[in-house]
């Protein structure tokens, strides 16, 4: 059985790299222009 603070540092590392590779695109994206990406 694991641990409570394995559990704790599985779930925080998930959720920084869950939001790391969800917000950085977002951002990206954001900086585009809308007209060049429907070109």
């Amino acid at each position: 059985m694991i641990g409570v603070g394995s559990f704790l540092l599985a779930f925080c590392v998930s959720t920084f790299v869950g939001i790391l590779f969800g917000i950085l695109p977002a951002k990206n994206a954001a900086n585009k222009n809308l007209i060049d990406i429907l070109r």
